[in-house]
């Protein structure tokens, strides 16, 4: 696995059902009960530096679709990582399973070259899925911007739904997105426990004294690929 100031690959094959359909663009802000102006520091960074979800989205969504006419490398495309703390995920999914995903940690200093990067992965060189193909209209594509990730003080030390998290253990490690959260109806506990098993540890290992939490704010935005 590629360290943590690079990238990390997405939720996997861990994936359920949503039970609805998403029309349009969502921008979801979950505050209630978050750190003291973590939303508002997260919304005014992600401004400073250009990276409003609904316009990533737009923006990911095009560089896919140029992507159906063009070849692209068939392995991941790496770039410099930026001096901020913001990271970036790009993620497509159907109701039925998970299409693609990446993510760059941090060292996200603006929507380019970072957003066509990330959506170029995510659509075309993950290796756990095909390659996407423009004949599957039912994608949705989301686009998450997240804060700096900060240490948990104890397991319970985060928000489902506001907060990404992040998990080291034993030489393992992954992160789990906010929004996944939202659309699984996950508790504080389940959303640990998806973390762990994605990470290839125990459905427990979240509660090890020795396990590494981090918690990051994140805000997103999510539609379908194919304008309806």
């Amino acid at each position: 696995m590629k360290s943590l100031e690079l990238h990390e690959r997405g939720i996997g094959a861990l994936s359920s059902r949503t039970g609805r359909r998403l029309v349009g663009t969502l921008l979801i802000l979950l505050a209630v009960g978050c750190g003291p102006g973590e939303e508002e520091a997260l919304l005014a960074r992600a401004a400073a530096l250009s990276l409003h979800p609904e316009t990533l989205l737009d923006e990911a969504r095009l560089v896919i679709m140029e992507g159906f006419d063009n070849p692209l490398p068939e392995r991941d495309e790496m770039i410099p990582a930026g001096i901020s703390e913001v990271g970036l995920f790009v993620r497509l999914w159907t109701e039925e399973e998970e299409r693609g995903c990446f993510t760059f940690y941090r060292g996200v200093d603006g929507p380019e070259p970072w957003i066509a990067v990330v959506a170029r992965n995510a659509a075309f060189t993950d290796p756990r899925y095909p390659p996407l193909s423009p004949d599957e209209k039912d994608v949705i594509l989301e686009v998450a911007v997240i804060g700096k990730l900060i240490l948990m003080s104890e397991p319970d030390d985060f928000i489902p739904g506001f907060h990404t998290v992040f998990i080291r253990l034993d030489g393992r490690q992954a992160i789990l997105q906010a929004p996944i959260a939202v659309q699984r109806n996950l508790d504080g506990n389940a959303f640990l426990t998806v973390l762990s098993l994605k990470a290839g540890l125990p459905p427990t290992a979240w509660s090890d004294p020795a396990a590494e939490l981090l918690r990051a704010p994140t805000i997103w935005a999510q539609a379908p690929l194919h304008h309806q």
